[in-house]
């Protein structure tokens, strides 16, 4: 909480926000110093922002000449207008590029701590290949909540689907010989099916990250194509006999009703946690329904016969986006 009168800052309290959350880092550990300097100089006018103030959960309300609260920065962790100063988050910050190293190695141990397992006949292939899907989006996504308030970040987030996209690549196209990978990944054990379906989730997870950081729509896309698809999957394989759909016996109401729910319980988890770092809006039951719409969607548009033709990591995010674009 801070409360900004004219040309300074009268009282600066960082009991209420971490310097930690601002993203600046260990280097800038007198940030809150920074900001109710940067506050002094451009002369913001603004009001106490408190529980008493403006209420739980309602955007950040800081008035003055030229300032703006970001989108979704909520009153609970908002930012000082300062910490979007260029001159702090105009350059790449030491603490993104260590998140994106740890980012890259994690993701590399789960994906070939699957690919061992699958190697080794441990876990079936088809079920490794769904795990795959089904862990490492949601792991990344949940990665992007300690990047900072950069213009960076997400470009350097970027940077982890990308190489494991170039790495399906290298492999799927014989460059590189990787016959674990192949056996997790693959249906048929064929390496040029890693230059689809896989491919294409690397290709979505990187284009969501640079166009779509850290919005409710990307989060819900993401949350859709990753434990929805893969849940479907899994559960169909094992739950569906019995019940196909009458318009696409291929799929199955049990099938389609795990997507449904882990698209779903995904979408409102990650939403919630983004919500308490202040990153996007606090959701209510207005906001919950229009996600759960969505999910229905998506989840109508993945059991239907058209995803023969077309991938279904590509129809089922790209169908997300615009609707969630529209809604959230």
């Amino acid at each position: 909480e801070w409360d900004i009168s004219s040309r300074k800052v009268a009282k600066f309290r960082s009991d209420r926000v971490p310097i930690s959350r601002l993203g600046w880092g260990s280097s800038t550990a007198s940030g809150w110093g920074m900001a109710a300097s940067a506050l002094g100089r451009r002369g913001f006018e603004g009001r106490r922002i408190g529980p008493e103030a403006s209420g739980r959960g309602r955007p950040c309300a800081v008035k003055g000449a030229g300032a703006r609260n970001p989108k979704g920065v909520t009153r609970r962790h908002a930012l000082p207008a300062a910490a979007a100063d260029p001159m702090l988050l105009g350059t790449v910050q030491p603490l993104d590029v260590y998140v994106t190293l740890c980012a890259l190695i994690g993701s590399t141990a789960v994906v070939k701590t699957f690919d061992s397992l699958a190697e080794r006949d441990l876990i079936e292939k088809n079920l490794s290949r769904k795990l795959i899907h089904t862990t490492c989006g949601p792991l990344f996504v949940l990665s992007w909540l300690f990047y900072t308030q950069s213009e960076y970040a997400r470009l350097l987030a970027a940077v982890i689907p990308f190489v494991n996209g170039l790495r399906l690549f290298l492999i799927g196209s014989g460059a590189v010989t990787d016959a674990a990978a192949v056996k997790a990944v693959s249906r048929e054990g064929d390496r040029t099916e890693l230059l689809k379906g896989p491919f294409y989730y690397t290709c979505v997870l990187t284009l969501v990250t640079v166009w779509f950081w850290r919005r409710p729509a990307g989060i819900v896309a993401l949350s859709i194509m990753c434990a929805g698809d893969g849940l479907a999957d899994i559960v169909g394989r094992r739950l569906g006999r019995g019940n196909a759909l009458f318009y696409n016996k291929s799929k199955s109401w049990a099938g389609s009703g795990a997507m449904l729910a882990g698209s779903f319980a995904l979408s409102e988890i990650l939403l919630a946690l983004f919500a308490s770092f202040g990153l996007v809006d606090p959701q209510d039951a207005a906001g919950a329904a229009r996600v759960l719409l969505i999910c229905v969607l998506c989840s109508v548009l993945e059991s239907l016969p058209v995803n023969r033709a077309l991938d279904d990591n590509i129809t089922v995010p790209a169908a997300a986006l615009v609707i969630g674009s529209q809604l959230l």
